[in-house]
């Protein structure tokens, strides 16, 4: 924890993480990059971990739930406010939830009534 990292251009890790640590592309790129992370400083070393801290909590699991029953309770409340009382968070799809989230209200494709013979015929018990 807290070690300088240094990553070759990985999608998630760009994404989620390239404040916080040195994206390289190549060898060379990728040497000057453990190169500068060996020359930073105390005051460098110590805002990178508090960088990489706040990316790792910002992109956890606990956050991502949190993020998810967020949406899923703003798809329910959208969806009830359209003439939809009786949904069930389990008669959500994700994309349902998006398309909430984004103030797109969509009908219920499938209720949980229409999806027990499919999943039925596939052994799971709804």
């Amino acid at each position: 924890a807290g070690k300088p990292v240094v990553s070759t251009p990985i999608r998630d890790v760009v994404s989620l993480y390239g404040e916080a640590v040195e994206v390289a592309d190549g060898s060379a790129e990728f040497i000057a990059g453990c190169e500068r992370l060996l020359a930073e400083d105390d005051a460098q070393r110590r805002r990178r971990a508090v960088e990489m801290a706040a990316a790792v909590k910002r992109h956890s699991w606990d956050a991502g739930a949190r993020r998810v029953d967020l949406l899923m309770h703003a798809a329910l409340k959208r969806f009830r406010a359209a003439g939809t009382p009786s949904l069930q968070a389990e008669d959500v799809s994700v994309a349902q939830v998006r398309g909430a989230a984004t103030g797109e209200v969509a009908s219920v494709a499938q209720t949980s009534a229409q999806r027990a013979p499919r999943a039925a015929s596939a052994g799971i018990r709804t």
